[in-house]
């Protein structure tokens, strides 16, 4: 499924920002990029991601800003340091005249630019998690708008598929009484032809053996199920859990037995309903396969 989320949060010393992309994959998948002060949590940052993420190509990007004026800890400890040699210095001289600008120490060649890990001192994972979670609420929602038109897309094409199944369950009786009939007639055509005869018990076996091999009545049973379990478990998807994958299994059953019913009968509209069934089938595997 696709989806963006986004959400930045000020906290003492500077600004952080989340932001989630997603594209549709089979599996999870999750490619990360964060400021190297964000490093130490990035297992941290994909463990909240796979807790609430269960299939997609997911992109997030965490990032640092530091406020233009905000003095790291350590920073600030060197120049408290420096402060206090320079006003010792200044009572061992006996310089009364003498002031430490501070502004000045700040500025100083020595003491300029922060490191990395001066930056890490200003940020706890409370933050970096708040902020994720921000942008997965946001990420969700969007999730979630998508999720409910790809359901009503498959509701559709499900009861497509039911109402072609319905057409084809009162053909079968009649299509195994025709065949059984036509066989039967073409047997008794080639034994006159070879002057031949046999019991009346042994032809109607053998008819019935020929004819079992052609009756599709178990594989529409067997699909009617398999739509009325894709039934259920699209409410269970309404709830907002996470079904994709009990889905797509559930459309291989239904692929299945939709391709026995073709190949055991040769009957034009029941060949005509399988052809509309796996259209559907075909469409619904798509979306299932990106739905989370």
């Amino acid at each position: 499924m696709t989806g963006q989320g986004r959400y930045e949060l000020d906290v003492e010393g500077g600004r952080l920002t989340a932001e989630i992309r997603s594209v549709n994959h089979r599996g999870l998948k999750i490619q990360m990029r964060t400021s190297e002060a964000l490093s130490r949590f990035e297992p941290k940052i994909e463990g909240t991601l796979r807790s609430q993420i269960k299939r997609g190509s997911v992109t997030v990007v965490v990032r640092w800003a530091r406020e233009a004026t905000a003095l790291s800890p350590a920073k600030k400890s060197l120049i408290e340091a420096y402060a206090r040699e320079l006003l010792d210095l200044k009572a061992k001289l006996g310089v009364p005249t003498v002031t430490v600008d501070l502004t000045r120490l700040a500025l100083s060649p020595e003491l300029s630019g922060d490191t990395i890990s001066d930056d890490a001192d200003l940020i706890a994972w409370e933050d970096v998690e708040k902020v994720l979670s921000g942008a997965l609420i946001d990420f969700s929602k969007m999730r979630q708008v998508e999720g409910q038109n790809m359901a009503s897309a498959l509701r559709q094409d499900l009861a497509k598929i039911a109402g072609a199944v319905d057409e084809i369950h009162p053909i079968v009786p009649q299509v195994i009484k025709a065949h059984a009939a036509k066989l039967e007639s073409r047997i008794q055509e080639v034994l006159q032809k070879r002057g031949l005869s046999v019991e009346s018990i042994d032809l109607i076996r053998e008819v019935q053996l020929f004819v079992d091999r052609s009756d599709v009545s178990e594989e529409i049973v067997r699909l009617q199920s398999h739509i009325e379990l894709f039934k259920t478990t699209m409410a269970i998807l309404d709830g907002q859990a996470a079904v994709g994958r009990k889905l797509d299994f559930v459309i291989q059953e239904m692929l299945r037995e939709t391709n026995t019913i073709g190949s055991k009968s040769s009957h034009a509209e029941i060949s005509t309903h399988v052809v509309e069934i796996k259209c559907a089938i075909e469409r619904m595997r798509e979306l299932v396969q990106n739905l989370e």
